[in-house]
């Protein structure tokens, strides 16, 4: 009688813990590491996997990069809505959520995504994923920013999308700055009190009528 040499089946909640398992690998490496210095081979050790393995569900590093970058792209928690809470009251919240991140940059993933995305310039598709990360990020500031216009919050001096540019802007140059020097020299505080006075300015916020 022949024999069934098929391999066995594998489920799909094996595949995707098995692909979670290498993405949280990789993170651990690229942190270490850095994202020039890392190699394949050093995740393959970390994940305790067989290198065919791990090009099993990724072609190489950079797929791998790719897929940490977008599960980062699908987790835009930073607004927390509650009901019976102002639009200016869940920025504010946002503001220090990004304040405390700013204090941890050099701790946190984010270097490894700006040595990443220095080279896209030379890098078609590098460049597209940072123009998506960018348009993601404008949108979802600029729907708060709206939301708390239509509201009746916000009355604007200027376009919703512009507002919410500068503040991209600010918080990406905040972050790279925070990978070169500390908290302290950098004075994070009286920076995020500079973008907080902006904003309630650019959206002529009057915090007493919020109360």
């Amino acid at each position: 009688m022949e024999k069934n040499h098929m391999s066995p089946k594998v489920s799909q909640k094996y595949k995707d813990e098995k692909r979670k398992e290498i993405i949280e690998a990789a993170k651990r490496v690229f942190r270490q590491k850095g994202y020039d210095l890392a190699s394949v081979d050093e995740i393959v050790e970390e994940v305790k996997m067989s290198k065919g393995g791990v090009y099993h569900y990724f072609s190489g590093k950079e797929a791998i990069f790719e897929a940490i970058l977008a599960e980062r792209a699908g987790n835009f928690d930073l607004f927390e809505f509650k009901e019976g809470m102002s639009v200016w009251t869940v920025i504010k919240g946002a503001l220090s959520q990004i304040r405390v991140d700013l204090k941890e940059t050099r701790e946190s993933f984010m270097p490894v995504v700006f040595e990443y995305f220095m080279r896209s310039y030379r890098d078609t598709a590098r460049e597209k994923a940072l123009r998506m990360q960018y348009e993601e990020g404008l949108q979802v500031w600029n729907a708060v920013i709206e939301r708390g216009t239509m509201e009746g919050e916000f009355r604007p001096l200027l376009p919703t999308k512009s507002i919410a540019r500068t503040i991209i802007s600010f918080v990406d140059g905040m972050t790279c700055d925070a990978m070169q020097m500390d908290s302290d020299q950098l004075d994070i505080d009286s920076q995020m009190e500079a973008i907080i006075f902006y904003l309630r300015n650019a959206l002529q916020i009057k915090e007493e009528e919020l109360t």
